[in-house]
Parts: structure tokens; C-alpha cells; sequence
């Protein structure tokens, strides 16, 4: 009985491809590149290079369409799926980086479909992994014990690249805005910050004179705006009737005013 090489497992075609180049025919040479562009085959190429859970870290932050079926046939992988609320460290580049979950690398690429596909298998808006022995990491841990507890890097990382669809989705699934004595709201508010999400996340906290804990002690989202000189921001706080002066360090909050001419 005979039967067709490019009849045979796909497995068994890469393996032979290895050994003989340019011997198998134009028609079979294009086989095998379909092969090695299914999603499987980049996933399971993808696990062999980075291992878990990297390989899903790396292909949750690729902005293509395709990327998101790789994703997919990354987390029908057990090996895979066990790791998804795992934080990765990227051993490829000269200096090893910490990049966080898979979802916080689709969030910092603002990969929404990603996002909602990781959240649906199981990744966790809250971000409540375990931190990794990477410095950043460590110096964040640290930090926790000044906080009412740890925000989700995937929500801070949505925030500071301005992806207010990936914020939405992220506070439905849980993620708090308060958390981090309301990191997302400042870092909503530093830089000329996207005033939507601004929007989304004052209606949530419903609190636009929302103060923290951190040293000097009750820095406001209005001095945040006034500190950077984020007018859009100021106004918009306005619009919410945000107190002009709430800082229980009013003298900081004036020199800063003073010195940037945004008072």
C-alpha cells in the first residue's frame, strides 16, 4: 500500500524537512510553510522556545489578529493554562525583564480581544499573582506595606498606554481603581492622561476628591492634574466638583502650582 508524502503527520513532514532541503518538491515545500503558519504550530514553537509561561506572555502582546488563535491553542495546552496568572521574565534580551502576566503584556499592548480571552480562561483582573524575584518586583512588594493594597498591573498598565477599552474590561472583571490608594486614577491624570478613561474610572470610584496615604499625605486627583500641569484633567475634575484644595500639605501644593504657572 503507498500512499502520498505530504499524506504523512505534519510532525513527521517538519522533522523530515530538517534533513532534506530543496528535495521535496515546490508543492510540498509550501505544505510544510501552511504547517508552520497554522496557530498550533506557532504555539507548540513558542513553548519550545520560551517555555511556560512566557510563551504566552510574548504572544498575548502581538497586535495581530493571528496572535490571538496562537493565544488560544496556547491555553488548550494544561501545561500552559496552569501558568496563566504566572509572572514572566524575559530571558532573551542581554538584560533579563520582568513583563508581568500574559494579561498585563495583552493590556500593555491594548490586545482587548486577547484580554477578554484571557479573562475567560481564567487570568485574574485583580492581578493577585505571586511576584517574581526580578528587582522591579521586589522594589513593588516593598512599596505594598505604604498601600490599602496592590493594584492590578494589568489596570496600571492599560492606564499608562491610554487603552480605555482594556480598562473598561478589566474594572467589569474586578480589577479595583481604588486599590494602590488610587494609582489608576493618578496615572490617569499624569502626562495629559486620556480624559475617557478618566471618565471610566470616576464612575467608578464616584469620587473625585478621593485622597491617598503616601507621603506628604492626602495627595488629591486635583493637585495630581495641577502637579503636571494636566489642565483637560483639572477641568474635567471641575465638571465632577472636585475641591479646589484638598492636601493636607497645603504649602506643597501650592509651591508646586506655583512653580509650573498652572494655578
Amino acid at each position: 500500500m503507498s500512499s502520498r508524502l505530504e499524506d504523512l503527520p505534519s510532525d513527521v513532514l517538519l522533522y523530515l524537512g530538517r534533513f532534506l532541503p530543496g528535495r521535496l518538491g515546490l508543492p510540498l515545500s509550501k505544505h510544510i510553510l501552511s504547517i508552520l503558519g497554522t496557530p498550533r504550530s506557532i504555539a507548540e514553537r513558542a513553548l519550545w522556545r520560551y517555555g511556560a509561561p512566557l510563551c504566552l506572555a510574548v504572544e498575548a502582546r502581538r497586535k495581530d489578529d493571528a496572535a490571538l488563535e496562537v493565544v488560544r491553542s496556547l491555553l488548550g495546552i494544561e501545561s500552559v493554562k496552569r501558568t496563566i496568572n504566572t509572572t514572566s521574565i524575559d530571558t532573551t534580551s542581554d538584560e533579563p525583564t520582568c513583563i508581568g502576566t500574559a494579561l498585563e503584556a495583552a493590556a500593555t499592548a491594548g490586545n482587548a480581544k486577547t484580554v477578554s480571552l484571557l479573562l475567560d480562561h481564567g487570568a485574574l483582573a485583580t492581578d493577585k499573582h505571586e511576584l517574581c524575584d526580578h528587582e522591579t518586583c521586589i522594589f513593588v512588594e516593598r512599596f505594598e506595606e505604604s498601600l490599602n493594597g496592590m493594584p492590578s498591573r494589568a489596570l496600571i498598565a492599560a492606564v499608562e498606554e491610554r487603552r480605555p477599552g482594556v480598562v473598561r474590561l478589566l474594572m467589569d472583571a474586578g480589577a479595583d481603581p481604588t486599590l494602590g490608594d488610587g494609582e489608576a486614577l493618578k496615572e490617569a491624570l499624569m502626562y495629559g492622561g486620556d480624559i475617557e478613561i478618566l471618565r471610566i474610572i470616576l464612575e467608578r470610584i464616584k469620587d473625585p476628591n478621593f485622597v491617598d496615604n503616601i507621603p506628604p499625605y492626602g495627595t488629591s486627583a486635583m493637585s495630581i492634574a495641577v502637579e503636571y500641569g494636566n489642565v483637560a484633567g483639572a477641568r474635567f475634575l471641575e465638571d465632577w466638583l472636585a475641591l479646589h484644595m484638598i492636601n493636607f500639605t497645603m504649602d506643597a501644593f501650592l509651591a508646586q502650582a506655583l512653580r509650573r504657572g498652572t494655578l
